[in-house]
């Protein structure tokens, strides 16, 4: 069923989406944008959502969607610490458009990521319903699990060189998130409809807090290089960085000198003298 909101709503969200970063953070325009859906009564119930059932959103990252090797990094990162559901910030998804041609573009976005994944992404479940718009990663890294593809890191692979479900299932917190989901803030197709800019705008506000959330020191993100590069199956510094780069730490403009440091000074294989620090 088509619904239709009223002009005064319609126009009040889109000042939102329209205002600079500059005179109002982006992250305080989301949540007013979510505190009218509220209101409204348009944001549904906070649900239950199965990894299964969930593809990323085709504007996410601007296109880009999500990255098959960040996806495990994050994975290999909790796998080390431990999960937590609590520091799942922002998990909201929206729902498929139901309408043929639109609902093909959401879906063909996803199978072609997937194609030209190396075997990184999941394939399709055909029961997913929803897009992604926070958390992505962590449900690719979820689906990825499920389906045992072909591992990048050394602590979650198993005998075939694959991602091993036995091996993250030993984590009952993980385990649960990968056999049941976690809980997502759910919005109706209808909200991108009415205002196309949403999704994106919501992946950046929601991508932002993440970023805020887990910032990095300069010590920690030498930490994610050299353990990043150690347990790759085959290991790449251009990729080591990009994963410790995934959060967007202060330290992103010179990154390239803390990787220098690893190579150079961290104590040769695994990196001991860098590793210690953590």
């Amino acid at each position: 069923m088509v619904v239709y909101y009223p002009k005064p709503v319609v126009d009040e969200v889109q000042v939102l989406l329209m205002t600079p970063s500059s005179v109002q953070p982006i992250n305080t325009s989301w949540k007013k944008i979510m505190a009218i859906f509220r209101r409204e009564g348009i944001l549904k119930p906070k649900r239950l959502i199965h990894v299964n059932d969930i593809f990323p959103h085709p504007k996410n990252r601007a296109g880009m969607m999500i990255n098959g090797f960040n996806a495990q990094a994050n994975l290999s990162k909790v796998l080390r610490v431990g999960a937590n559901r609590d520091e799942l910030h922002g998990a909201v998804v929206i729902e498929f458009n139901p309408f043929p041609k639109e609902r093909g573009v959401q879906i063909n976005a996803n199978i072609e990521l997937i194609t030209k994944s190396k075997g990184l992404i999941a394939n399709p479940t055909g029961s997913e319903w929803c897009l992604s718009l926070g958390t992505g990663h962590m449900v690719a890294s979820c689906r990825a699990a499920r389906q045992g593809v072909r591992a990048c890191f050394k602590n979650l692979r198993n005998d075939h060189g694959m991602v091993s479900l036995e091996i993250l299932t030993r984590d009952p917190e993980l385990k649960i998130m990968i056999d049941e989901g976690w809980e997502f803030d759910v919005l109706p197709w209808q909200v991108e409809a009415t205002w196309s800019v949403l999704p994106e705008f919501a992946q950046r506000a929601l991508n932002a807090s993440n970023s805020v959330a887990t910032d990095a020191t300069e010590w920690e993100v030498a930490v994610t290089i050299g353990e990043t590069y150690s347990n790759m199956e085959e290991p790449d510094w251009n990729l080591a960085i990009d994963a410790a780069a995934a959060g967007s730490p202060q330290c992103v403009g010179y990154i390239h000198a803390i990787r220098t440091l690893v190579e150079n000074f961290g104590g040769g294989d695994g990196f001991p003298l860098i590793l210690e620090q953590e």
